[in-house]
């Protein structure tokens, strides 16, 4: 088994190679730079944002093969989700969104090697390298915990694994053995139903509220205030800045979401189950698919 340490403590250890070579220390001679994943977050971080096309993302994202997909997801594990949102209070349907544009339903996780990953964002500078560290301590946590090997652990670029591509500070947290067989399996379909449930229920998920509204402005563009999945005004301000939503609208603040279409941008007024969204991925686009997933589910 491979002690777990903190990373912080990885050029201490590498100092000491003239004495016998450690089980840590071994381990990380293997690990393999990556430098396109360096890369990405070493881009000006307006270039790596996905908030740029919501034309781009929809055509990946909402389509109708996924939608028929999710439909018959929802009928396969009917049982499931149904203990799922009486356990949780999570509409079933945002359940299955977050499983279908995480992972398509567990048919792709990711093929970038984790431990390879964490540790070149971990040892070399970018943007969240801080956070990047204390994920490699999470996994190589997690890798103790679970019995893995940790060089033969695969997902995305950044480290999220599994059927809704958690990153392991995140399962550590909200993992759940649904199917109760022992184990918490990032991998498997019903774990996954209740591991996202989970942290919705956990973050404050308020079933059967309202999770974003369409707002009218004046024009086909919109160019005022700034938006994003952490820009939270007013309402009051909103209004006095020509903004208003085009349903009744009890908040006193709400996130200005903007989408940015071909022909036209949209504007959304996210209210409290959207910011629990975004905090799973920060992300206007990211946000609004959920919502637009789950929504045409519950049609």
């Amino acid at each position: 088994m491979i002690r777990v340490f903190s990373v912080a403590l990885f050029l201490l250890l590498l100092s000491s190679c003239a004495k016998p070579i450690t089980a840590n220390q071994e381990l990380f001679l293997k690990a393999k730079f990556k430098p396109n994943i360096l890369k990405i977050y070493n881009s000006p971080i307006s270039s790596y944002k996905s908030d740029a096309s919501w034309t781009t993302y929809k055509k990946h994202i909402l389509t109708n093969a996924k939608l028929k997909r999710a439909r018959k997801f929802l009928v396969e594990y009917k049982d499931t989700l149904s203990r799922a949102e009486n356990i949780y209070h999570v509409e079933k349907e945002y359940i299955a969104a977050f499983i279908a544009i995480e992972s398509d339903f567990g048919n792709y996780t990711g093929e970038s090697n984790i431990f390879d990953a964490l540790t070149t964002l971990a040892f070399h500078k970018n943007r969240k390298q801080d956070f990047f560290k204390y994920e490699l301590d999470e996994f190589l946590t997690l890798s103790d915990e679970k019995g893995w090997n940790p060089l033969k652990q695969y997902g995305s670029f950044a480290g999220a694994m599994g059927c809704v591509q958690q990153l392991p500070s995140v399962h550590r947290k909200y993992g759940v053995d649904f199917n109760n067989d022992g184990k918490k399996d990032l991998f498997d379909l019903e774990d996954c139903i209740g591991t996202i449930a989970n942290f919705m229920y956990q973050n404050g998920w308020e079933v059967d509220r309202q999770v974003a509204i369409r707002a009218s402005f004046k024009g086909k563009r919109y160019k005022g205030l700034e938006t994003g999945y952490n820009k939270i005004y007013s309402l009051s301000k909103l209004k006095n800045h020509g903004i208003n939503p085009r349903q009744p609208f009890t908040q006193k603040t709400a996130t200005l979401l903007q989408l940015r279409d071909t022909t036209h941008h949209e504007l959304w007024l996210g209210l409290k189950n959207m910011q629990i969204i975004t905090t799973y991925n920060n992300s206007t686009n990211y946000g609004m698919a959920i919502y637009k997933f789950a929504t045409k589910l519950q049609d």
